[in-house]
C-alpha cells in the first residue's frame, strides 16, 4: 500500500465510502450507479491558485505518461462511467493520474 500524499484522499478511504453506498440495495434496484474517479493533479484554475501549482514537474516525474494533467484528460473517463456504456459497472474507483509509478 502506497503513502497516503498529503492534500488528498486516499484510495482506501474512498473505496470505503463506496463500498457503503454500493451496499445500499434500495439505490441500485433503481438504477443508480456509484462510481468515483479520482484524478491526478490536474491544470485547472483552482488548482493553479493552490500550493499545488508548485508540484506539476515534480508529480510528472513520478508518471508513467509524463506531462501534465488536463481537464480533457480527465473528462472521458467521468464520460465513460456516466454512459450506459458502463451500465454494467458500479462501486468502482477508476484512477485518472497517468499512472504514478512511483511514491
Amino acid at each position: 500500500m502506497s503513502k497516503r500524499r498529503k492534500g488528498f484522499p486516499s484510495e482506501t478511504k474512498v473505496k470505503r465510502g463506496l463500498r457503503i453506498v454500493h451496499g445500499n440495495k434500495e439505490l441500485s434496484e433503481k438504477g443508480v450507479r456509484i462510481q468515483a474517479v479520482l484524478p491526478g493533479i490536474t491544470r485547472t484554475e483552482g488548482c493553479l491558485a493552490t500550493p499545488h501549482r508548485d508540484a506539476f514537474d515534480f508529480v510528472q516525474s513520478l508518471q508513467a505518461i509524463p506531462r501534465h494533467g488536463l481537464p480533457q484528460d480527465i473528462a472521458p473517463a467521468v464520460a465513460f462511467l456516466a454512459s450506459e456504456e458502463s451500465g454494467w459497472v458500479t462501486g468502482q474507483v477508476l484512477v485518472v493520474d497517468a499512472g504514478h509509478i512511483r511514491d
